[in-house]
């Protein structure tokens, strides 16, 4: 293959290069050998040359250990001064205090570090060891504390320099704020639990809330809800005593509560007419209708015509001594839409409102 002399003269510009590089502190343009390895650079080297980086270490570390110097020859000329002539001088360089503990100790109670002028560490033996025997949760703590002394006197000076005063909080307050803490501290510790093994989650829960445990388990599990009904059966045949007293509970709240408007022809034409569920607009037959109170009896409700309707079981049992108002925010649209027309037709009012004249 032949190659033209100017193809290999721009080979050979670009080889050379390659293999020198111009310093960003001096601007000479020297090989790579003279410049550090930096694997990040488009090219492995450094930027300035390494005379260049020499020079300014030795700009910046030489007033340092000069200082340290001159402090350290200082030392040794007070040292040496009689103990007639300089005693104070030569005390206050025989003994220093430490910092954590703020007491005067000889420079022995110190440890030795050669970047002080003095060549001793600022803590104390004694202090650094106490330190050391510390655990981490304690060390923590200590920090925790400090941080919350810091952050009151903090407020306490901007307050001073408002012209406040600050106002401690009450007991009521403080008791609030306990047991939101001991709240909170519960749910986190439910939702490790939760986490970690969820069929002790659940057990925990059923503890802490049996009733709606006991309804959520009864709605979900269908075995469980068949063992129940079975034992509440068996309940009453075994106990027909209770049963009757119920019913007789019942039936006194009833008559208590009736004004005559549902007689035997009343209710037979009522069941008779029905054939849509006004909660769940399903189909009703004869074998799937019963009687639902709109306001319970149990609650308060009335047992008369404009308080009673004909309704699917389904619905009946799901309501069970609910107001208007919790139903209606248990049922859908257009179900729930249609439940407020009805009950502003019988009541003249909103579910969520006291009821006014009869409309019926």
């Amino acid at each position: 293959m032949r190659v033209s002399q100017s193809g290999t003269a721009d080979r050979r510009s670009s080889l050379v290069c390659w293999l020198e590089k111009p310093c960003t502190k001096c601007g000479i343009t020297k090989p790579l050998d003279d410049f550090s390895l930096r694997l990040r650079a488009s090219d492995g080297r450094q930027s300035i040359c390494k005379s260049c980086a020499a020079a300014y270490q030795a700009a910046i570390a030489g007033p340092k250990r000069s200082r340290i110097e001159a402090d350290r020859r200082l030392n040794l000329q007070l040292n040496n001064v009689a103990l007639g002539q300089g005693a104070k001088r030569l005390v206050c360089w025989l003994e220093k205090p430490c910092k954590k503990c703020r007491q005067e100790k000889p420079l022995s109670a110190y440890w030795k570090s050669p970047t002080r002028f003095d060549g001793r560490e600022h803590t104390c033996i004694d202090c650094k060891r106490k330190r050391e025997h510390l655990t981490k949760q304690q060390r923590q703590a200590k920090r925790r504390e400090q941080r919350i002394e810091y952050k009151r006197s903090y407020r306490r000076r901007k307050a001073a320099a408002a012209g406040r005063q600050l106002i401690a909080k009450d007991a009521a307050s403080r008791i609030a704020a306990a047991w939101w803490k001991q709240e909170t501290r519960e749910l986190r510790r439910l939702a490790k639990a939760r986490t970690a093994n969820p069929a002790t989650h659940v057990s925990l829960w059923q503890k802490a809330r049996p009733a709606e445990s006991y309804a959520a388990r009864y709605k979900q599990n269908i075995d469980f809800r068949s063992r129940e009904r079975e034992r509440q059966q068996r309940y009453k045949h075994a106990n027909p005593a209770a049963a009757d007293k119920y019913n007789e509970r019942r039936y006194a709240r009833l008559v208590s509560s009736a004004d005559g408007t549902l007689t035997a022809a009343v209710l037979r034409q009522m069941f008779a007419t029905a054939r849509k569920c006004p909660y769940c607009d399903g189909a009703l037959d004869g074998r799937n209708k019963a009687l639902d109170h709109i306001v319970p009896v149990a609650r308060g409700g009335a047992h008369s015509l404009v308080n009673v309707i004909v309704c699917c079981r389904s619905c009946n049992l799901a309501k069970r001594d609910r107001m208007p108002s919790e139903w209606e925010s248990r049922l859908r649209e257009p179900n729930a839409e249609r439940f407020r027309k009805l009950y502003v037709k019988r009541f003249g009012a909103a579910t969520t409102q006291q009821t006014l004249g009869l409309a019926f």
